[in-house]
């Protein structure tokens, strides 16, 4: 039987969202859809959901989101921070910053 690509992207939503919201319980509070449509501007703006870390990566970016501060957006605000985090990572002093300290600065 051949795959449907519709049931098999909802399951994967389903089971991404299912566990966000055991990452962080407080994304609870935001109705289904706002959830579901934050997801999906998350992946517009090029980042995937990493299974082992438990985290939204973009190489192109090379930035990395925690569920832990998903509950803070919306799809507008990911959008602008996006775009920050964007032109930020195209400084040359930001980059050279970035592969001197990797995990940010020695404490």
């Amino acid at each position: 039987m051949e795959k449907n690509p519709f049931i098999e992207h909802h399951n994967y939503m389903e089971n991404l969202i299912e566990n966000l919201l055991k990452l962080n319980p407080i994304l609870a509070n935001k109705n289904p859809q706002e959830l579901v449509d934050l997801v999906n501007v998350i992946h517009e703006c090029g980042y995937e959901w990493d299974k082992n870390k438990k985290i939204f990566y973009n190489k192109e970016v090379k930035n990395a989101i925690r569920a832990q501060g998903l509950d803070l957006f919306n799809e507008k605000r990911f959008k602008e921070k996006h775009e920050f985090w964007k032109k930020r990572n195209a400084i040359p002093e930001y980059i050279e910053y970035a592969q001197r300290f990797p995990r940010g600065l020695p404490r």
